[in-house]
């Protein structure tokens, strides 16, 4: 361990990468995280509990307030903006009995394939501003949104730093509870999550299905989604989305965006600009309407789009738009103008279809596929459709395409 005099001691990515909610983004990213107040009815079993609960409860009206209060001096002076939910969410909020720790809370957690889903547990009915309750909300929050002990891991903080004055963290309570983050504490946060300016311009909620909605104006940061059912809309900028797993609906809006999504159905769509699209992971077969899909929608402008894992839907839009479908049969639809449609190696063993080639001076590419020329292509009609196989290991259907195909209309690399 390494004694420190800064902030960093209480950065517990540190010690784990995926201990940020934003791990997959850039550090001081703005993100969104959502909670919840756990209802009686869906309380675990305290028998279970870490540290030796002896009963569970859910918080009522007054604690309730408490905590929201704690969380919006997190929202003051940091880039966190906390929605609550109605269901499991990235922190799940409860009190209990007994026990041997004034409360408990798992680290926010994140990786390119999932998001967590936390509890954050407190002790004893009293969190008024000024009490030990409400000390540890603050403290817990902490650990929630990913900071660490100030006594904890690779950076340990100096002792003449080590108190509440300077970090909400730390166990040298020194006689008095606190009721605001210490010097550090803001100073880790903003390095986590960025400043709070900006965050006035989001518009966080959930709608009435349920689904967690932000609205982003007017800016070109990272938007985060939150590991539930999202609906992103960023309106203006060149902006950066990434969804989380989860069916997530997210639109970049006017600007050249690049909008990712990953588990899940997701519907992500670039709007104005020359957009990048990339589908996430996915793993079932596409069985029509309810089948587990991506949808990618281009928009105006010249956009790329990449399907990912999965079975895929891509529309390019209105412009030069170039669409890669990826591993898994996918749909492809090019839109207005010339567009280039590109198998690589993924598509191996698939079962493509262009829905709309000829549409303009559109091309197909191979790219890595061991398809050299056009003689190593096999092309026939069938049905009214235009079928191109090479060596039966990708195969793509033109359909409705009637015309001639010459090796004008590829691209080999």
């Amino acid at each position: 361990m390494t004694e420190v005099t800064d902030y960093t001691a209480l950065l517990a990515y540190t010690s784990g990468s995926n201990y940020r909610w934003n791990s997959q983004a850039r550090l001081g990213t703005q993100s969104v995280v959502t909670y919840s107040f756990v209802s009686n009815g869906d309380l675990g079993n305290a028998a279970d509990d870490p540290y030796g609960a002896t009963s569970y409860w859910s918080f009522n009206s007054t604690q309730r307030s408490y905590f929201r209060q704690a969380l919006a001096e997190f929202e003051e002076v940091s880039g966190l903006i906390f929605v609550e939910t109605d269901g499991p969410a990235m922190i799940d909020v409860f009190g209990y009995n007994g026990g041997t720790a004034a409360g408990w809370a798992n680290y926010a957690w994140a990786s390119a394939y999932s998001t967590g889903q936390g509890s954050l547990a407190i002790q004893g009915s009293s969190m008024a501003p000024g009490t030990y309750g409400y000390e540890t909300i603050l403290h817990e929050i902490g650990h929630a949104v990913g900071l660490e002990h100030s006594h904890d891991g690779e950076n340990t903080l100096a002792d003449h730093l080590d108190d509440q004055a300077h970090t909400v963290m730390t166990y040298n309570y020194g006689g008095y509870n606190a009721t605001e983050l210490g010097t550090l504490d803001v100073q880790a946060l903003q390095h986590l999550y960025g400043g709070a300016a900006g965050t006035e311009d989001w518009n966080a909620f959930v709608n009435a299905g349920g689904d967690v909605v932000i609205k982003a104006s007017s800016r070109s940061e990272f938007v985060l989604a939150t590991g539930q059912d999202t609906r992103v809309f960023a309106y203006g900028g060149n902006d950066t989305v990434k969804g989380r797993e989860a069916d997530d609906f997210l639109s970049g809006g006017n600007g050249s965006d690049r909008v990712t999504g990953s588990n899940g159905r997701d519907t992500l769509s670039g709007g104005a600009g020359a957009d990048t699209l990339v589908g996430g992971i996915n793993g079932s077969d596409f069985s029509g309407a309810n089948g587990e899909r991506d949808v990618l929608r281009g928009g105006s402008g010249n956009d790329r789009l990449f399907g990912g894992r999965g079975n895929d839907v891509l529309q390019g839009g209105d412009g030069h738009d170039r669409l890669v479908g990826g591993d898994g049969s996918d749909i492809l639809y090019g839109g207005r103008h010339a567009d280039i449609f590109i198998f690589k190696a993924a598509d191996y063993n698939d079962n493509d279809v262009i829905r709309d080639f000829g549409r303009g001076n559109d091309r197909i590419k191979f790219e890595g596929t061991g398809a050299d020329s056009f003689s190593d292509l096999t092309i026939s009609q069938q049905d009214g459709n235009t079928l191109i196989s090479y060596y039966g290991n990708y195969n793509i259907e033109l359909t409705g395409y009637t015309g001639g195909l010459t090796a004008d209309d590829f691209i080999f690399s």
